[in-house]
């Protein structure tokens, strides 16, 4: 009898660990209460011990390319739509569309859909409230406490109601991390001072996110082998090794104000810094037997 229970309770624990494809995290002001986002809609939410774990079934029925929180909640974009997360799983945001929508990923996420800017926290009878208007298509955005956005025509900043654009900056960037920072195709670009310090040639980025202390993250893997955490501040750059792995794809950075920092790889594990410590796990699955009801959540019609 003792070894039967044995036998089930291996069983359980190997089951636990959620061979998840990840492609975001939701930054917290802790970074082990943050949440790691599956390319499905996967939703791991950090325990404050360490632990990310997925206890609700359901997601959504495109993939995950963005997710970020938006007045306290998550949010993700998948397939051109917006979705928020709430504990009875997934809901499409309303958001008049006639095209797909962009989304900002990070601590405060806003939308757009073609020249039209928006909250994802605010609505009015349902519709979601705009922030701004660009001259043509919005292409990209961040947030912080301004917006910035890029059209063909170059990178804007949104302050309150006013739309300027951002002097001293290239036309086009590869991606906008949040109001301070954006990246190019070799370093990480200062919206405040249009300065780009140049990533360690021996170092490929694949991921990047802002600090809470309003510096810039970022992951890649070594040539020769493992990966290094790269986090810029002004024109200074620092480099540290993540210890524990050896390979993988970082797809995603945060770090708070204490320092401890959270890296989500593409296969499922997470590397989480405390102190000068790291660990390294994988997110798991704590989610009941699935019962008949509603399909994955999709876009309205």
């Amino acid at each position: 009898m003792i070894a039967r229970g044995l036998l089930v309770a291996t069983i359980l624990a190997a089951a636990a660990v959620a061979h998840a494809d990840v492609a975001a995290i939701v930054p917290a002001a802790d970074v082990r209460k943050a949440t790691i986002v599956g390319t499905n809609g996967e939703v791991y939410r950090g325990d404050g011990k360490g632990a990310f774990v997925r206890t609700q079934q359901g997601g959504v029925a495109a993939t995950v390319t963005a997710a970020g929180s938006s007045g306290g909640a998550v949010v993700a974009l998948a397939g051109g739509v917006v979705y928020k997360h709430a504990d009875n799983g997934w809901s499409a945001i309303r958001l008049a569309q006639k095209t797909r929508a962009v989304m900002s990923g990070g601590s405060r996420s806003v939308a757009a859909v073609g020249r039209q800017i928006v909250a994802l926290d605010q609505d009015v009878k349902g519709e979601a409230v705009k922030l701004a208007s660009a001259s043509s298509a919005v292409l990209k955005l961040g947030a912080g406490k301004a917006i910035v956005f890029q059209t063909a025509s170059g990178l804007f900043r949104v302050d309150g109601k006013k739309v300027k654009p951002l002097k001293g900056t290239p036309r086009q960037v590869s991606s906008i991390v949040n109001d301070r920072w954006a990246t190019v195709d070799k370093g990480a670009l200062s919206l405040d001072s249009g300065r780009v310090t140049t990533w360690p040639a021996d170092v490929t980025i694949t991921a990047t996110g802002a600090t809470a202390t309003n510096e810039l993250a970022a992951v890649g893997s070594v040539r020769g082998g493992g990966l290094a955490l790269v986090v810029v501040s002004g024109t200074k750059l620092d480099r540290s090794v993540i210890t524990g792995l050896a390979d993988g794809t970082p797809v995603a950075v945060t770090i708070d104000a204490d320092g401890r920092a959270l890296v989500a790889l593409a296969d499922g594990r997470f590397a989480l810094r405390t102190g000068s410590t790291w660990s390294v796990a994988s997110v798991t699955d704590a989610v009941p037997a699935p019962r008949p009801g509603s399909p994955p959540a999709v876009s309205p019609q």
